[in-house]
């Protein structure tokens, strides 16, 4: 029988039949397994070093970042009363200190140039610009000499002498004491006697 097209339909237009096929080989268990554990390998290590290990130093990040709170925390803490501490630090700062009050060292000076030779210091008080003592072994024209020579001092604004008398209880009778009062001219702003 032959072939013949019909007239009512489409005739095809492959006149050829393409007959080379390559087949497929199957997968060899051989090659596919290595290559499977190798790819599994290789997921392991990504996993491993861009996941895990970020993860991981991502909480070590956390740990150290909670620690240093704590540490922040407890420093904050110590510091709690740092207001109390500076008013404290204050009252003994020289920002705060009296300008006016004349020198320490000004008047340790002054001492040694005209109390200490002649006389001997029993008592010593300074406060403020006010300087308060008793003197021993000063016969009562010393003490009025000393007396002068203080009033002479630029750094004296006035020297008053409220008791001169004989040494008493324990005392050995016969020796001489004055109690001097020396207040002194106050300091001006820079730090130099007014």
């Amino acid at each position: 029988m032959a072939f013949t097209a019909k007239k009512e339909g489409r005739a095809p237009s492959k006149t050829t039949m393409n007959l080379y096929f390559k087949e497929k080989k199957p997968l060899r268990p051989q090659v596919l397994i290595p290559c499977v554990l190798v790819l599994a390998a290789l997921a392991g290590l990504f996993a491993k070093f861009a996941v895990a290990d970020r993860f991981a130093g991502l909480e070590e990040a956390r740990s150290v970042l909670e620690s240093e709170r704590r540490r922040l925390q407890t420093l904050r803490d110590s510091y709690a009363d740092y207001g109390e501490v500076q008013d404290e630090y204050m009252k003994y700062n020289y920002n705060n200190f009296d300008r006016s009050i004349v020198s320490r060292m000004d008047i340790l000076d002054l001492l040694e140039r005209v109390v200490f030779p002649p006389a001997g210091v029993r008592t010593l008080t300074i406060s403020g610009n006010t300087m308060s003592m008793t003197l021993t072994g000063l016969t009562l024209d010393e003490v009025s000499d000393m007396l002068h020579a203080l009033e002479a001092e630029e750094l004296v604004r006035k020297v008053t002498v409220s008791t001169t008398g004989y040494g008493g209880r324990g005392e050995e009778s016969g020796t001489p004491m004055a109690n001097m009062t020396v207040e002194f001219n106050p300091a001006d702003a820079e730090g130099g006697e007014a």
